[in-house]
């Protein structure tokens, strides 16, 4: 029997594959000895933009509040998701758009 996935890891997924489609770089990145960073970190020619993947609901752990702070200066861009990988995919291309034509970031 296979387990499936995690709603959020399926949108996860597709939103990785939509990015490499763009060009743009989508890590996954871990810093030791930290928790709460966002799930992908998405590197544009315009603008690094920081996503958090959650369930429909799910609320950001404290650690996660943080660096959420941290990371929505000048550094780039933080939005949430639940399970929808269309409005993080519009979310994403909206912030590359503005970044483009210098009205953010």
């Amino acid at each position: 029997m296979t387990k499936s996935k995690p709603l959020e890891r399926i949108a996860e997924d597709k939103f990785v594959q939509w990015c490499k489609d763009q060009g743009w770089e989508c890590l996954k990145l871990r810093i030791d000895g930290e928790n709460g960073f966002p799930d992908r970190t998405v590197i544009t020619p315009h603008c690094v933009i920081f996503v958090e993947f959650k369930r429909e609901g799910e609320k950001l752990r404290p650690r996660q509040a943080v660096w959420m702070e941290r990371l929505s200066t000048d550094l780039g861009q933080w939005y949430l998701t639940a399970t929808d990988f269309d409005w993080v995919k519009e979310q994403t291309a909206a912030i590359v758009k503005s970044c483009k034509e210098g009205t953010q970031g």
